[in-house]
């Protein structure tokens, strides 16, 4: 019996046959695809007038015209906006008169008419009259002393004036015709409470406007421009409101309980400010009972 030799290096190898690799054909089925799809191109149909196009479920594509013709309007010329009247936001059944003592009032020296004054829960603003050709409204300066920056608008701690000064106003104006360069003072006083300055300004806002735009003649008191300084209110928390009731110290005081924009939550608002009050007394009194320290 003959047996079987595996030694590699004895066997007799064998050449590759090629030749069954010499009729495949080869294609690449990508580019055959791109260039038959060159060849195809979108069937485009163009309306002539107006209509609608539809395709149904099975396929089909129906165009019918529209028995409606859309005409279109001409543009209108831009209008010049610059001539529109003014438009101004005063709250409903209140005329323009009414808004300089809403929640507030108006004060009179010796029977003369010298202010208005009006409030909501952030500001107060001052309305004083003046007689331009006695006072030159391009010389008029507005100053508080005591205001706060608006980053402490929310810590106006002790803010009543009888607890710490909260600030003084003073507006002055070179008086017209009058080579002298000395202004003279047109109202000024201390303030009941503190007030801020608005976001990233260093003064107080105020504008001029005509006492006509109120309804106030001059006529009637002998006055036709009107300074409205606008006082923002600081409170000791975010959330408080604080009603004054008065402006300035030495203008009359109005009975804060009957202010008509205070809302229903105005007893909540007095119970904090009450208890922020006592709490501040009784820090202030902790405070002055400690003895000084060495350091």
């Amino acid at each position: 019996r003959k047996q079987r030799d595996d030694n590699p290096a004895r066997m007799t190898s064998r050449p590759i046959d090629y030749s069954k690799w010499d009729n495949i054909e080869l294609s690449d089925d990508d580019s055959s695809s791109e260039e038959v799809e060159e060849h195809i191109s979108p069937r485009v149909t163009k309306l002539e007038t107006p209509g609608t196009v539809t395709r149904s479920s099975d396929g089909t594509i129906s165009v019918q015209p529209s028995s409606q013709i859309i005409n279109e309007s001409p543009i209108p010329p831009a209008k010049n906006f610059a001539s529109l009247p003014k438009i101004e936001f005063v709250k409903e059944g209140l005329s323009k008169r009414e808004t300089l003592v809403r929640n507030g009032g108006e004060f009179r020296q010796d029977g003369i008419l010298i202010a208005f004054w009006s409030q909501d829960r952030n500001e107060v603003i001052l309305s004083v009259t003046f007689d331009p050709s006695v006072f030159s409204p391009r010389n008029i300066k507005v100053q508080i002393v005591g205001v706060l920056p608006f980053s402490e608008r929310y810590s106006a701690v002790g803010w009543t004036s009888s607890d710490k000064q909260a600030g003084s106003l003073i507006v002055t104006a070179a008086v017209s015709n009058n080579n002298s360069s000395e202004a003279e003072t047109l109202i000024s006083g201390e303030l009941p409470h503190f007030v801020h300055l608005s976001e990233g300004e260093d003064e107080v806002e105020w504008e001029i406007e005509d006492c006509e735009n109120f309804g106030i003649m001059k006529s009637d008191y002998g006055k036709s421009k009107i300074l409205r300084i606008t006082l923002r209110k600081a409170v000791p928390m975010s959330g408080l409101s604080v009603w004054w009731s008065q402006p300035l110290m030495h203008f009359p005081t109005i009975d804060i309980s009957k202010i008509q924009d205070r809302g229903t939550n105005a007893e909540k608002q007095e119970a904090v400010k009450r208890s922020w009050d006592e709490a501040h007394r009784l820090f202030k009194e902790k405070i002055s009972s400690r003895e000084k320290e060495a350091i």
